[in-house]
C-alpha cells in the first residue's frame, strides 16, 4: 500500500506510467495537497488504528514517552520497534508466566477436588458432590451395578433376570429424558410413571440383589 510522503495520505497516478512493478514517482499526486509527491510504502499488517492505539497505551503504562498515536510512517516504525525491542519480549513473557501460573493454581484445584471425591467415593460410596445432582447420581449407580448382577448372577430364573433387566433398560429410558429435557408436564409425568414401574420391580428383588 502507497501513502504520499507529504501528508501521509493515499495518492493517486496521473498517468500510467510504470516500470517493472515499480511507481513512477514523478506522476504521483497527493490526495490531501493536490499536488505532486513523493511515495512512501507501508506495510498492510501493521496499519490497524486500534492496534496501533492499544500499543501506545501500553507503552505508556510501563513509562516509555510516546507521542499522539496517529496512522504515519513515524508512528508505525515507532511502534514496530517497540514490537522489536527487548522490553516487549520481557513484558510479554512475564504476562506468559502469568497465565501459566493462574492455569497451573487451576489444574491444582481441580485435581485436588477430583482426589477428595475418589477417596469419598471409595470410603463410602458417594461424594458430598454426588449430593449435588442425586438422583443423576443414583440413575448410575443402580442402572451400572444392576446390569452387572444380571450378567454375573449364576440363578437360571428367567423371570428374575426379566425383572433386572427390565429395571435396567426402564431407568436408562428416564436417563436419556434427563439429558433430552423434562421442560413440558408431559415429559415429567411419562418419566415419573417410568420411574415408578422400575421401583416397584426394584423393591420387588430388593431382598434376591445378591450374587
Amino acid at each position: 500500500m502507497y501513502y504520499s510522503k507529504c501528508c501521509h495520505a493515499k495518492i493517486r497516478c496521473e498517468s500510467a506510467s510504470e516500470w517493472d512493478g515499480e511507481i513512477c514517482t514523478n506522476w504521483c499526486v497527493c490526495t490531501a495537497c493536490n499536488e505532486p509527491c513523493d511515495i512512501v510504502e507501508l506495510e498492510t499488517n501493521v496499519v490497524d488504528k486500534e492496534l496501533l492505539a492499544e500499543g501506545y497505551e501500553e507503552m505508556k503504562d510501563i513509562g516509555v514517552e510516546v507521542c499522539t498515536p496517529e496512522l504515519t510512517c513515524e508512528s508505525i516504525s515507532e511502534m514496530k520497534a517497540y514490537w522489536d525491542s527487548e522490553l516487549y519480549a520481557a513484558r510479554r513473557s512475564v504476562d506468559w508466566l502469568k497465565v501459566w501460573w493462574e492455569d497451573t493454581v487451576r489444574t491444582f484445584h481441580r485435581a485436588k477436588t477430583e482426589i477428595i471425591r475418589f477417596v469419598e467415593r471409595g470410603r463410602r460410596g458417594w461424594s458430598r458432590a454426588d449430593t449435588w445432582d442425586l438422583d443423576c447420581y443414583l440413575l448410575d449407580v443402580i442402572i451400572g451395578s444392576v446390569e452387572q448382577l444380571n450378567k454375573d448372577d449364576p440363578r437360571e430364573d428367567k423371570k428374575y433376570r426379566q425383572d433386572l433387566h427390565d429395571i435396567c433398560n426402564t431407568l436408562k429410558s428416564v436417563q436419556n429424558q434427563y439429558y433430552e429435557g423434562l421442560n413440558t408436564k408431559v415429559k415429567v409425568k411419562q418419566a415419573q410413571k417410568q420411574l415408578n414401574y422400575a421401583f416397584r420391580l426394584l423393591s420387588k428383588r430388593f431382598m434376591q440383589l445378591w450374587d
